[in-house]
């Protein structure tokens, strides 16, 4: 078990708030989507669920909808919220099917999620951060990421205020997206920043580009373009919330 789920957790995977109707011995229950990747998702169900039992689920009450079979690999009492939560991997998927689950990512990437702009989806990526003006570089790590901004963490984060550039190297030559640093915690092991990114397009491909290579099989083209797309309703909010959040630097 325990080996399973350090396996799941290296499959990154896409925090939603999303709906999932599970055929289930001849009924439809309706179930909550807590987090989402190309090959499983992590459920919370009233109902009854246990290890092993193969159903049917759909994803999504708008379109997209996606309709896959599932087997439970593990399911325990959940210690956030009431219910249970359960593990499920995908089953039987096709060239169909798959398209419209990444298309579903894709889109639930720009939806909002309570107080954030848009969805975040959990990775660990090694990263570095430069603030502008400065000549050291800190190794830190990617934790989560969304359309509008990131988390990073390490034993040196960047301070409150800061001005810099996030980059990584996903194995096809460095990328790298300008960030102002909105909030710090050093109370935390490790310690960690929340970024936040200028809107426009290149953001957009930074994220796309993360998003080929993590959760998405595509050409980057086709996934840049519905990203862009998909970013440009965010860009006068997101630079009227920077401007209320990062004062500029004197």
């Amino acid at each position: 078990m325990e080996r399973l789920a350090r396996d799941n957790r290296r499959m990154p995977r896409l925090v939603v708030e999303l709906i999932a109707h599970r055929a289930d011995d001849g009924r439809i229950i309706v179930d909550r989507v807590l987090n989402l990747s190309v090959t499983g998702a992590m459920l919370l169900t009233q109902h009854p669920i246990a290890r092993g039992r193969f159903f049917t689920v759909r994803l999504g009450d708008v379109e997209p909808r996606v309709e896959l079979g599932c087997e439970v690999v593990w399911a325990k009492a959940s210690t956030r919220w009431p219910g249970t939560e359960a593990g499920v991997k995908f089953k039987g998927i096709t060239e169909a099917s798959a398209a419209q689950l990444e298309l579903l990512m894709t889109k639930l990437l720009a939806s909002k999620q309570g107080r954030r702009s848009s969805m975040r989806f959990n990775v660990t990526l090694p990263a570095i951060w430069r603030s502008a003006g400065a000549s050291t570089m800190y190794p830190i790590e990617l934790i989560d990421l969304s359309l509008g901004g990131a988390m990073i963490s390490g034993d040196t984060v960047p301070e409150y205020g800061d001005r810099g550039l996030l980059s990584l190297d996903l194995g096809e030559g460095v990328i790298a997206a300008s960030a102002n640093v909105v909030w710090r915690d050093i109370h935390r092991v490790p310690n960690a920043s929340g970024l936040s990114f200028d809107p426009g397009p290149e953001v957009s491909e930074f994220v796309a580009k993360i998003v080929r290579a993590q959760l998405l099989e595509r050409g980057e083209a086709t996934v840049k373009e519905e990203l862009a797309s998909l970013f440009d309703g965010l860009d006068a909010e997101k630079t009227e919330r920077v401007k209320l959040l990062v004062p500029p630097k004197k």
